[in-house]
């Protein structure tokens, strides 16, 4: 961050917090302004089977990794010690590897649910479906990321975390 531009200030710590700040406030005020707007209707009752098979692999698969994504912001020194052996390394890598898979399996397999159920596809309103797009998009490109630029785990302190 030493010969950090002004577009690299604005851009890169600017904006992120401001983000993050509307984003909670934002939420907060729509959640009690028109709570019933918050959130995509239910289809738990429509069918459970698919729901189930979809849903669990993509949760365990998201909210690891969140946390693991999470955890490294938070306590950078501690997660550069973890990864300072090389065979944690690989344990961490390939094991955010396979959550990403299985994450990737169940939202494929949520929105396969929403397409071939007809009465969760009645209930799928366009938001659902670029929401889910974003998160498909997002999941997909983390993979191929940790995928093609191998050790993000390591270089992610080096780059992102100065930022922070």
């Amino acid at each position: 961050m030493q010969n950090a531009t002004p577009l690299d200030v604005v851009l890169f710590v600017v904006f992120p917090y401001v983000a993050t700040i509307l984003a909670i406030v934002v939420g907060i005020v729509r959640y009690f302004s028109d709570r019933f707007t918050y959130s995509s209707l239910s289809s738990q009752f429509l069918e459970n089977r698919t729901l189930f098979w979809g849903s669990v692999p993509w949760h365990y698969g998201v909210v690891i990794v969140l946390t693991a994504h999470l955890l490294a912001a938070l306590f950078p020194a501690q997660w550069g010690s973890l990864i300072a052996d090389q065979t944690r390394l690989y344990v961490l890598e390939v094991t955010g590897l396979a959550l990403a898979l299985i994450s990737i399996l169940g939202l494929a397999l949520l929105i396969l649910r929403r397409i071939t159920n007809a009465r969760a596809f009645t209930v799928t309103t366009a938001m659902d479906w670029i929401l889910l797009a974003a998160l498909l998009l997002q999941v997909i490109l983390g993979f191929w990321v940790a995928l093609v630029y191998r050790w993000g785990s390591d270089w992610y302190l080096h780059t992102a975390v100065p930022w922070l």
